[in-house]
């Protein structure tokens, strides 16, 4: 599936994204793949349809597919003109190359987003509590579900990985004697997938401010604040966003305007042919302010009300350093950027965790085991403060039974370099039940 991902970026947009990526919504959740990455991946769907490359060449169907993607035309629906035999053959090319990419897509909210998010949820200890046995068994219930039904789907398009897959899931014998999935025994809630996707890119906004900024992700922050018309519907989320951005409080404003300016611009190879003369009025009035929205959303300048193609608007933050504007231009996501020294300390003592986290895994312990720490710090004074200021915490997220502060590098210890040149030592030691 990794060979799949699919590149919708115009070449100029690509130079943007590159240059600008740190300042946009997308942050570092996107990927670019230049055009010879497209050209391999339609040849594996002419390869898959059996079809010869000699008489439908990669760059000439991409060519054509991409007219079609411009025009936002789904594959049923550019059949509808299609005359010709060899373009109703390159909209089965443009079928399968549009299903690989909605695949990638979903496997990537599946893989980055919901066991990523779910990671804790997994490795819970059982007989913990209640909740916490309901809450894992309902978190596995919910892969295999989507693993069993996601094999079936893709089956056609990646047999081998379907089957590799499916079989060890389940135990069958193949994915390939299962039944096709049915659509209508599956549940579906609009409403959660519309707020989750939200969710989902109010945090890669997070991510955007905080990679510009140069500010870790283990660094916590004071606040974050969404604002915007739509705000409110994110309130069940809440501890979801504070904990994906690392942030104390997550704030939920409808009013906008105090953190961003709502800018039009005018499509003057649109709007010319239809205005004529008075496009440069119109330009003008933009420029000076003098604009306004109807009551049904349309946009009136100088006495002309815009068609659809004919203007954008975008929201533009005021503090382009702690905020960014979400895609759809309903929401801006702003960061409280100054870090106080309990912030820091508690920064510093999740570096920690990270670092202790990787000495479990180097000695061979299993995520569950129980340890004792050791540590000396006797040369980072600030991270023997932060861990005595949130001790509870490196034990817990460790697994610690005890923590203890010794003088000099514990037998077998992994050693932790400085920035200044110094460095700290973490010994972990299993115990038993």
């Amino acid at each position: 599936a990794g060979q799949l991902w699919v590149s919708t970026f115009h070449s100029f947009c690509t130079r943007i994204l590159r240059r600008e990526g740190d300042r946009t919504p997308v942050g570092r959740d996107f990927v670019i793949f230049d055009p010879s990455d497209q050209r391999s991946l339609v040849k594996q769907v002419l390869a898959e349809l059996k079809l010869a490359e000699k008489q439908f060449h990669p760059k000439k169907m991409l060519e054509v597919i991409s007219d079609f993607k411009n025009r936002c035309l789904l594959p049923q629906e550019a059949r509808e003109e299609a005359m010709d035999p060899w373009t109703r053959k390159v909209l089965d090319v443009y079928d399968l190359y549009r299903s690989c990419a909605l695949i990638t897509s979903f496997l990537d909210a599946l893989n980055n987003w919901y066991i990523r998010r779910s990671r804790d949820r997994f490795w819970s200890r059982v007989g913990t509590s209640q909740a916490s046995d309901s809450s894992k068994l309902a978190a596995y219930d919910v892969l295999y579900t989507v693993l069993h039904t996601f094999c079936r789907t893709v089956a056609p398009l990646l047999p081998m990985l379907a089957e590799s897959v499916y079989r060890g899931l389940t135990g069958e014998r193949s994915v390939h004697l299962a039944d096709w999935p049915d659509v209508s025994c599956l549940p579906a809630d609009a409403a959660l997938v519309a707020h989750m996707d939200t969710v989902r890119e109010v945090c890669s906004a997070g991510h955007s401010i905080r990679k510009a900024r140069g500010l870790r992700a283990r660094l916590p922050l004071a606040s974050v604040t969404v604002a915007g018309p739509g705000a409110p519907a994110l309130a069940p989320y809440l501890d979801l966003i504070a904990d994906e951005l690392n942030v104390k409080e997550v704030r939920l404003v409808e009013e906008v305007d105090d953190v961003a300016d709502l800018v039009l611009q005018v499509n003057p190879a649109v709007l010319g042919p239809r205005l004529g003369a008075a496009t440069q009025h119109v330009i003008g009035a933009v420029r000076r302010g003098q604009w306004m929205r109807l009551p049904e959303g349309e946009v009136e300048v100088a006495g002309h009300v815009l068609g659809d193609e004919e203007y954008s608007l975008s929201l533009v933050p005021r503090d382009k350093d702690s905020s960014r504007a979400l895609p759809g231009n309903d929401l801006v996501v702003s960061l409280s950027l100054e870090i106080t020294e309990e912030l820091e300390l508690e920064g510093l003592a999740r570096d920690l965790v990270r670092q202790v986290q990787e000495a479990r895994k180097e000695a061979g312990l299993d995520v569950s085991d129980h340890v004792e720490l050791s540590l000396d710090l006797t040369h980072a004074p600030e991270i023997r403060r932060a861990v005595g200021a949130h001790q509870e915490m490196v034990a817990g997220e460790t697994l610690a039974r005890q923590i203890h502060f010794v003088h000099g590098p514990p037998s077998g210890a992994k050693e932790v370099a400085l920035a200044d040149g110094s460095a700290y030592y973490i010994g972990v030691e299993r115990v038993e039940e």
